[in-house]
């Protein structure tokens, strides 16, 4: 079973000496990066089949609900992997370094690329986007591999004037901000040409930026984490820094308005205190067996995401929308449920399937990830 999996893969080791040097696989992370892809793959199934309630819907322009918190809080997430990976890795070469970073880039970039005609099908590739949400984490995971490597406070520093820098950039022009006044606009067309959403690229060159000072962020977060040990201590700063992160956040706003494409600092600091609180209730839920047993499995679905979220697209264009799936929905789930309700549900169902998919292949050592 996939829990036992999970707790198998926590425990085991070539040796007690070999588990002092290298930092074993984090459960809760892996079960924090499949939560928040469930997530994103309930808004993106019920987004796809009809109404979404506002909570799982996009806010438009300016607004923080909680899909528009995921991009950033994905990001935080790959810098709490990417210190988990450096510590890991600590003792391998520039070479074996430099093979596995051109991997990652090329596979997500690739992925993105399949992912954007398949969705695009069967209109006029002319219009053909390169940028997209893969390609935008794997460069700026690249980068932010690069960083690490920078004294710890001077990786703060960075990440903070990353932010204040974007930030005066993004409000710059008149108020209120819209798309063409924002001092972003225009940016991503005149770096990349076509091939960039125009007037604002939320996952274009200009996101960059925040992006990598996401990861930066989070790569805070998951050098503490290696230097503690699971318990309520940790589960309790954890949701305590999301708290305050959630707070800063919410002062910020009367600043920089939340405007989720532009990637403003009060949507980046959201996804780092959302990050947090889900890091945290990872660690609270592994000192209970039921709520362990919880973890455990997300944990193992967690290895494989990028398949997973692979899939959801396919299915959000190519299943959710035909005929024998709109009429089972009809049939069985709004009656009950409303439309709202169904679509909702058909999302979920969709996350469980895809979560119970990335155990049997985490528990068959099908490892698909960049």
């Amino acid at each position: 079973m996939a829990s036992t999996t999970a707790v198998r893969r926590r425990t085991s080791g070539t040796s007690r000496s070999a588990k002092a040097r290298t930092p074993q696989r984090s459960p809760e992370l892996d079960a924090t990066r499949a939560l928040i892809v469930a997530v994103a793959v309930v808004a993106l199934i019920a987004g796809a089949a009809g109404r979404v309630p506002t909570w799982l819907a996009p806010s438009g322009w300016q607004g923080a609900t909680l899909v528009d918190l995921l991009p950033a809080t994905i990001a935080v997430i790959s810098g709490v992997a990417i210190a988990h990976q450096a510590a890991t890795h600590a003792r391998k070469g520039p070479v074996w370094w430099s093979g596995r970073l051109t991997r990652r880039v090329l596979v997500l970039a690739a992925v993105g690329l399949v992912l954007h005609v398949a969705v695009t099908l069967p209109t006029d590739l002319t219009s053909l986007r390169l940028t997209g949400d893969l390609v935008r984490l794997g460069v700026a995971g690249l980068l932010t591999h690069l960083l690490v490597r920078l004294p710890e406070r001077a990786q703060l520093v960075l990440a903070s004037t990353l932010l204040l820098l974007h930030g005066l950039v993004a409000a710059g022009g008149p108020r209120p901000i819209t798309p063409t006044t924002t001092g972003l606009a225009g940016w991503d067309g005149r770096l990349l040409g076509p091939v960039a959403l125009s007037p604002i690229d939320p996952d274009g060159l200009t996101a960059l930026a925040p992006t990598v000072a996401a990861m930066l962020l989070g790569a805070a977060v998951g050098r503490w984490l290696l230097t503690r040990p699971r318990g309520p201590a940790t589960a309790t700063r954890l949701l305590a820094g999301g708290v305050v992160a959630a707070v800063a956040a919410r002062v910020l706003t009367s600043v920089v308005p939340p405007i989720a494409e532009l990637w403003t600092t009060p949507v980046v600091l959201g996804g780092v205190a959302l990050a947090c609180v889900v890091l945290g209730l990872g660690h609270a839920g592994t000192r209970r067996a039921p709520t362990d047993r919880v973890v455990a499995t997300l944990a193992v679905a967690g290895r494989v995401t990028l398949p997973l979220w692979a899939v959801a697209v396919l299915a959000a264009r190519w299943v959710v929308t035909s005929p024998p799936v709109g009429w089972l929905s009809d049939v069985l789930l709004v009656p009950p449920l409303g439309r709202t309700g169904a679509s909702v549900a058909l999302g979920v169902l969709a996350a469980l399937g895809l979560l119970r998919l990335g155990g049997a292949l985490a528990d068959r050592d099908v490892n698909l990830r960049a």
